[in-house]
């Protein structure tokens, strides 16, 4: 299905989608990058969805002044809902406005040709429904990688232009989603993941009916939060995706649900044995 026959403008456009968490809206680097982007008036909205405890009005206007009048929106939500939860809510309410969701985390660091980049790609391309830059975390390119079973090896070196999504999986941070992924084919976050898995079960889902991607030649810098954390609150966040990744595939065969507890005890057994504790496992 073509763009124009999917009742979508031939000019690509974009609603960008971003969750804090403990963050002002004024000191997101993502939200800082954003307004300094080239092409931005193709973005019709920045909806930003703050799970703190307490408001941050102050701190929105600041960062709203940055952009176009009317173009920066704020929702806080202190219950601190499902992370595919905080997604669905802000895509059905936006839907309409754009051909693209743009899904960012709050410490995404884009560079200043990053939507000038998406929309030439999606213009060129033919509005893929998904398109993804190469996120690198450290020297490793995080995202995207091979996926196997429920874990992902990481590329050696960028694969710019189309790619099998099948075959491989990214995190949601800098997704660009088409509008057509949840009108046409109902395909929408899960909301019964707290927060990890929320990546890998969507674009899992998501390749079953739209097997490729395109990748864009960028290369971003992200954190991984994972890296930067104790060893006890890493192990924490182990237990948590370990947990996440069994429920992703909960509804897979036999093979596969076995395939995929073996893989969880070897990650055990290799963080315990980098880290030297047996907190891991």
């Amino acid at each position: 299905m073509s763009a124009q026959t999917a009742g979508v403008p031939d000019v690509p456009s974009l609603v960008a989608i971003v969750v804090l968490y403990g963050m002002a809206p004024d000191a997101a680097p993502t939200l800082e990058a954003l307004a300094a982007c080239d092409g931005l008036d193709a973005c019709r909205h920045v909806v930003v969805v703050d799970h703190g405890a307490q408001p941050q009005d102050a701190a929105f206007v600041r960062l709203a002044a940055r952009f176009a009048p009317g173009q920066a929106l704020y929702r806080h939500d202190p219950r601190n809902p499902p992370l595919g939860s905080a997604y669905n809510a802000a895509i059905r309410a936006h839907l309409g406005n754009a051909s693209y969701v743009l899904i960012l985390d709050q410490d995404t660091r884009l560079p200043r040709d990053f939507i000038c980049a998406g929309l030439d790609a999606a213009a060129a391309n033919g509005h893929p429904a998904l398109m993804a830059p190469h996120m690198v975390a450290g020297d490793r390119i995080a995202s995207p990688c091979r996926l196997v079973l429920g874990w992902g090896r990481r590329w050696a070196a960028p694969r710019p232009g189309w790619q099998s999504l099948r075959a491989n999986t990214l995190i949601n941070s800098g997704a660009w989603v088409h509008r057509r992924v949840f009108r046409d084919l109902g395909i929408w976050y899960s909301e019964s993941l707290p927060l990890y898995g929320t990546d890998t079960d969507f674009f899992r889902r998501l390749g079953r009916r739209e097997p490729r991607m395109i990748v864009l030649a960028l290369c971003i810098a992200h954190d991984l939060s994972f890296d930067s954390s104790t060893v006890d609150v890493k192990a924490r966040k182990v237990d948590a995706m370990l947990a996440a990744n069994r429920a992703v595939y909960a509804a897979d065969g036999p093979l596969v649900r076995a395939g995929v507890r073996c893989m969880n005890a070897v990650v055990r057994l290799k963080y315990a044995v980098q880290y030297r504790t047996l907190r891991f496992l």
